[in-house]
């Protein structure tokens, strides 16, 4: 329903061992702890930036999904428009997808709540459904001209799938 609250600890009080990586936490170490859902068991995690927990495993609902198909998006491999437009059609997928699950639960003509989440979730699959880059593709020829178009139709896309509207 909503994302975790990821609660810094300065100095642990019991030793443990990280949830991601397996590391030992001992007595007076710093950690990350945050609790997913509601009366979701504790978890303890080191400090290193790799463990620190990710939006889609902080989240308790179906937009878990959603959160995990953003962190897959790699847009550095894209080389051409074709696989800029390939990778924004895979990520509206996935927000249909789940939006697609909440329209089909057997509460969903009787809750206000999960109408909006998947009306918001549509919503933001269509905003990204729309997405082209500004600029149009120069002639592979230009090999400068392409890279730096390249890279301004990544970071573009990369922002739009960042600041997808999600419930």
């Amino acid at each position: 329903m909503s994302l975790a609250k990821v609660n810094q600890i300065g100095r642990v009080r019991k030793p443990g061992k990280c949830g991601k990586c397996g590391l030992e936490i001992n007595k007076g170490d710093p950690a990350v702890r945050f609790s997913v859902g509601f009366r979701g068991f504790t978890q303890t995690r080191c400090t290193k930036p790799e463990c620190y927990p990710k939006p889609s495993e902080r989240e308790s609902s179906l937009v878990a999904d959603v959160y995990a198909a953003q962190e897959g998006v790699d847009l550095s491999t894209a080389g051409n428009l074709e696989d800029l437009t390939q990778a924004r059609d895979d990520m509206v997928t996935a927000t249909q997808e789940v939006a697609g699950q909440y329209e089909d639960s057997e509460m969903y003509d009787r809750n206000e709540d999960l109408q909006e989440r998947a009306e918001t979730l549509n919503s933001a699959a269509e905003t990204l459904e729309q997405w082209e880059p500004e600029d149009e593709e120069p002639d592979e020829g230009d090999e400068e001209a392409h890279t730096a178009w390249l890279e301004a139709a990544r970071e573009s896309l990369q922002a739009a799938i960042d600041e997808m509207e999600l419930p």
